[in-house]
């Protein structure tokens, strides 16, 4: 089901920084998936590590045209961090796994008092097991940017459970303790971002990038942010993408990067034993 749901939301997803989903299916019991191939990486590579932290709104501004563009269709993401920051081969942007997505209407596919996602990339409502919209998605994204910047996540810990302690209950350091070079305005910026009630937030994800393009200057992110135009049916966009990007087929029995599910009341999420990790 999980599998089926990411097919399906990503599949209703049409923006130039969300991977294209072409088709998929079951081959026996093991899923297929049928996406654009894309050669260039994810975020963690060094050399793009390096890129952002001396022009982070090169990466922030259109991964937040991305998560604003599915927070409009009633999507929220639940597990933006740096993995599903893909690259083609020209360094083009693609946010992509939207297994853990939470539809709004129509596509959903939630449990009430569970807990999914990237400990270090989790909000505080999300860890608890409470209810998330994009403002969830807006609080990963700050983590984002104050990993290019810092060169660690805000918070850290030896266990999973240490680092959602962390992130309901301790304020989150300076951006420019880490990294010097950062400057001192920019502190306020990201941590609106990552502040711990949702409505103390920015209003959208590009609110929060054009706050950063006032301490940083640079490129304004009216020009990084894609244009997407109007609509297109979603043939018409798949045939568009796939004359721009091979498609590729991938059987989705490799394990991905480490998510943690806690299946617990919401009220207790952070301090109760009931944790377990779902390697996948």
């Amino acid at each position: 089901e999980l599998f089926a749901r990411e097919a399906r939301v990503a599949a209703s997803l049409v923006h130039p920084n969300i991977v294209p989903v072409f088709d998929s299916g079951f081959d026996g019991e093991t899923p297929w998936l049928v996406m654009a191939l894309l050669l260039g990486g994810d975020l963690h590579d060094p050399a793009r590590t390096a890129h952002g932290r001396e022009k982070p709104l090169a990466f922030l501004a259109p991964l937040a045209a991305a998560l604003d563009h599915a927070h409009a269709r009633g999507i929220v993401h639940r597990d933006v961090k740096p993995a599903n920051v893909l690259f083609d081969g020209d360094g083009g942007l693609f946010l992509t796994d939207f297994g853990l997505a939470k539809v709004a209407r129509g596509l959903g596919l939630t449990t009430t008092g569970f807990v999914v996602g990237t400990p270090s990339y989790m909000s505080p409502e999300q860890a608890q097991g409470l209810a998330v919209d994009g403002r969830s998605d807006q609080f990963s994204l700050g983590v984002v940017a104050f990993w290019l910047l810092a060169g660690r996540t805000p918070f850290e810990g030896d266990s999973g459970i240490a680092i959602l302690h962390q992130v309901v209950h301790q304020e989150a350091p300076r951006v420019s303790e880490a990294n010097p070079a950062v400057p001192p305005a920019l502190d306020a910026v990201i941590a609106r971002a990552l502040a711990k009630s949702p409505e103390e937030r920015y209003a959208s994800c590009r609110s929060f990038v054009e706050a950063m393009h006032e301490v940083l200057g640079g490129t304004p992110p009216a020009l990084l942010l894609p244009s997407e135009g109007p609509p297109r049916t979603l043939a018409a966009s798949r045939l568009a993408t796939r004359r721009e990007v091979p498609p590729t087929t991938l059987a989705l029995s490799a394990p991905r990067s480490r998510r943690v599910r806690l299946a617990l009341p919401a009220a207790a999420a952070v301090a109760a034993a009931a944790l377990f990790l779902a390697i996948r």
